[in-house]
């Protein structure tokens, strides 16, 4: 045990010592390294926070110079990229493609599409942009279903985190506005 070699374990009059301090010190350098630090964007992120400013391309990704190219992409190339990337139902990820999370901010609409409709129907209907946003909205029921679902596409950003109560305030002031007298849940945004 004494050739040992870990910074957390000492020897003191032949007994071991753990210093638990050490251990979790370890612990954190490994998820900044492995975790954080991982992905490029993160630690550019990380780097203009504490204003430090990094001159040219100091690392050569060409994937991250793809992502990064994105916002010239056309309606139709977005429904497609996007299709061909995202994962398949019922499977998970830990950690969410940069791609995949870049797309979504450049063009929602064509990712909500492709969740919705399918990439099938999205071709069947030639990308036309209206007839898409049309059939979307018309699957979510009734008429007054459709007047919710177009003031919450308005006060709530799509792929943005909201708290509880943030949703139910933003739901309890459409309900006003399209006169349904019901309480708010949060769970009313899955129907």
């Amino acid at each position: 045990m004494k050739q040992f070699d870990a910074p957390f374990i000492r020897w003191d009059n032949d007994e071991i010592i753990i210093d638990q301090n050490m251990i979790h010190l370890d612990i954190i350098n490994y998820k900044v390294i492995h975790g954080i630090y991982n992905l490029p964007i993160n630690l550019d992120n990380e780097l203009a926070r504490n204003n430090i400013k990094v001159k040219g391309n100091y690392y050569a990704d060409a994937r991250y110079v793809e992502v990064m190219s994105l916002p010239r992409l056309s309606f139709k190339d977005c429904c497609e990229r996007y299709a061909e990337i995202k994962p398949e139902p019922g499977t998970y990820n830990f950690v969410e493609d940069e791609e995949l999370t870049r797309l979504r901010e450049i063009c929602p609409e064509a990712c909500e599409a492709v969740d919705k409709l399918g990439i099938e129907e999205i071709r069947r209907m030639r990308y036309h942009k209206g007839n898409i946003h049309r059939k979307v909205v018309s699957l979510c029921g009734t008429a007054q279903d459709v007047k919710i679902k177009k003031e919450l596409d308005n006060r709530l950003a799509k792929f943005q985190p909201f708290t509880v109560p943030e949703i139910k305030k933003v739901l309890g002031e459409v309900y006003e506005d399209v006169n349904l007298e019901k309480q708010p849940v949060a769970t009313d945004l899955n129907r």
